[in-house]
């Protein structure tokens, strides 16, 4: 499971290294990260497309339409990489249990995955 709820996400920057290098730390920090772009990023800004690419089919301003295709294109860029990066995670292998850290967070990101869609 994801260590932070989704009202309780920060934004403020940190380090991304663990301080503890052992199989669970990096699996455990692999599967936190993981979560968190799924719920904020491929969620966030996949959702955020999808409402500029609706609100673009109803404006009836050039410079509306103009930012909003902007946005779009802006926001699919950040959801193709936020999908791509939890890709990544799931790839990643630090330690010879790479079944089991690969599974953990594979689960995590279907509880996660399923959160999301409730809330829609």
């Amino acid at each position: 499971d994801c260590k932070e709820s989704p009202n309780k996400v920060s934004y403020r920057p940190g380090p991304l290294a663990v301080a503890d290098h052992s199989a669970m730390a990096v699996a455990s920090s692999l599967q936190n990260m993981a979560c968190r772009i799924m719920r904020d990023g491929c969620f966030g800004e996949t959702v955020s497309v999808l409402v500029a690419a609706r609100q673009l089919e109803m404006a009836r301003a050039p410079n509306v339409k103009s930012a909003l295709r902007t946005i779009i294109n802006d926001e699919t860029q950040h959801a193709a990489l936020a999908w791509r990066s939890v890709y990544w995670c799931i790839r990643k292998n630090h330690t010879s249990e790479r079944k089991e850290n690969r599974s953990a967070i594979l689960k995590a990101l279907t509880k996660t995955f399923k959160q999301e869609m409730e809330r829609l």
